[in-house]
């Protein structure tokens, strides 16, 4: 599974725990972070609303349907607030590393991972969409389709004449085109109804390619 990278927690729990955590930090040092006092004092606000509902919707003798709208509300309008601290205050000096840690942000990472060359194979299957039109779906053939490296999809393909040997060499699939998206379809000319299309996938990550998938063929409406 893709790791998040977002620096706000998606846990209500921890949304709670991070506010607690800025509240104090604010309180301390919200002066010497240039923060403006009117910026502070609202998520202060925010901040103590959001965890009075959040104490409400925990008993079941106080939550109520009103209560847990009141408290999503909430939670949404201190998220929106702390979003908009980060961006205008934080990430600047004069937070120093251990400010960082405090507050629960991450530092930009400024080291590029290196990437590396897909080693899934993908193939094309074909279903109708009308006259002249083909849509194609890309199946992971061998391989995680969860691999990072797996960035993209190099569709080739060439149309030959009904009953035509299938090409042997993937040089042959003269058209192609790339894709991230795993449904798509393709347009062919009047002319190629009845012929045959001959279809492969090579998964791309930058300039690093993949091994061929199998060629697959389609008979063109």
């Amino acid at each position: 599974m893709k790791k998040s990278t977002d620096w706000y927690p998606s846990k209500i729990a921890d949304q709670i725990e991070i506010a607690n955590i800025w509240v104090e930090a604010f309180a301390e040092k919200g002066d010497l972070w240039k923060i403006p006092r009117e910026a502070v004092d609202e998520f202060f606000d925010l901040a103590m609303e959001a965890a009075r509902l959040y104490h409400l919707v925990q008993d079941k003798q106080t939550r109520t349907i009103v209560i847990a709208a009141d408290f999503k509300a909430a939670m949404t309008r201190m998220q929106v607030k702390a979003r908009d601290i980060k961006k205008r205050y934080l990430y600047i000096p004069p937070l120093t590393e251990g400010d960082m840690a405090r507050l629960k942000l991450r530092l930009k990472d400024t080291i590029l991972t290196p990437s590396r060359a897909p080693t899934a194979q993908a193939k094309v299957e074909t279903f109708l969409l009308g006259r002249h039109e083909l849509g194609t779906l890309i199946v992971i053939a061998e391989g995680s389709s969860a691999d990072p490296a797996n960035d993209g999809f190099r569709v080739c393909y060439t149309v030959q004449d009904f009953g035509c040997p299938q090409p042997e060499q993937y040089s042959l699939l003269t058209e192609s085109f790339f894709t991230r998206r795993k449904r798509g379809r393709i347009s062919f000319e009047p002319g190629d109804s009845g012929k045959t299309c001959y279809f492969a996938v090579q998964i791309e990550n930058g300039d690093k390619k993949g091994p061929w998938g199998p060629i697959t063929s389609a008979l063109i409406p």
